[in-house]
């Protein structure tokens, strides 16, 4: 937004890990409250585990351990790059898919492995794009996948 809070991605929303604590933007000001988010943060209530709402600023990217994207065309998925912040696949993330596919929610192979993400300057008009990675869940090898433009998995 205009104050440099991260708010969504142009077709999803995100959520942030540290420490094994979920953070999502807070959408007070601005953004799209879609059907998944919603669903992703009433699950994990069932499961006794809190998803903090708060305004999250673009130069806190890199203080995250995990980072994850959700719609209702591919579930959640994990993200493991945005411009120069870089994030690992870890134990929160996949415990987050686990409680949405336990709930019906199967991340979708179809998703592309290259999603764009875009960052704005408060103090300037200009948009910084850069490409946003997202792996899928692990194989049946175990190994965590990519997901390629032809919508067929394969492992990283």
């Amino acid at each position: 937004d205009a104050d440099d809070n991260i708010i969504c991605g142009t077709m999803s929303n995100v959520f942030f890990i540290k420490d094994r604590i979920i953070y999502t933007p807070s959408l007070d000001r601005c953004g799209v409250e879609g059907v998944m988010r919603r669903h992703v943060i009433a699950c994990l209530e069932e499961q006794s585990i809190a998803t903090n709402i708060r305004r999250i600023k673009i130069t806190e990217m890199n203080d995250f351990d995990e980072v994850f994207i959700s719609n209702s065309q591919f579930g959640v998925l994990p993200v493991r790059r945005c411009a120069d912040a870089r994030w690992k696949v870890a134990d929160k993330t996949r415990e987050v898919m686990s409680v949405m596919a336990a709930n019906g929610v199967v991340s979708s192979c179809a998703a592309l492995a290259v999603k764009r993400c875009s960052a704005s300057s408060a103090n300037a008009s200009r948009s910084i794009s850069a490409l946003m990675e997202v792996t899928t869940p692990a194989t049946s090898a175990g190994t965590p996948a990519v997901c390629s433009g032809s919508s067929a998995c394969a492992p990283w």
